[in-house]
């Protein structure tokens, strides 16, 4: 079974996105749609922590959920990505998926980090 969780950690400000068991590109494609209303609906600029550390399997084909990315690339209000993951696989998938996007980014291994490099970033 695979779903995503989404919740905001501080509100209209950093959301937080946890995919959680075998990767379903179904449900991977509807996350994406729905994040990407979330985006739309905004006037402010998002931070987003990508919790990664719960996925079991990876993407065995990015085309799958590429075009849906693809509706995501350079959006006005994605601001900055943090990917947490330990995975070596990952952590690469992580920095081409920020590369991708067009986002400034940052791959780190537990949220305490993510919120770490959130608040560095926020007080520039």
């Amino acid at each position: 079974m695979y779903f995503v969780n989404f919740r905001w950690l501080i509100e209209n400000c950093i959301i937080l996105i946890e995919p959680v068991g075998n990767f379903e590109p179904v449900v991977a494609v509807a996350a994406i749609a729905q994040f990407k209303h979330l985006l739309d609906e905004t006037p402010h600029r998002i931070h987003v922590v990508l919790n990664m550390s719960r996925v079991r399997t990876a993407v065995k084909n990015p085309r799958v959920v590429g075009s849906s990315l693809n509706r995501l690339r350079c959006h006005p209000n994605l601001c900055r990505m943090i990917f947490i993951t330990s995975n070596p696989i990952s952590r690469i998938g992580s920095q081409l998926l920020g590369c991708f996007l067009g986002v400034n980014f940052s791959v780190v291994a537990t949220l305490d980090q993510a919120l770490l490099v959130l608040d560095t970033a926020v007080q520039r």
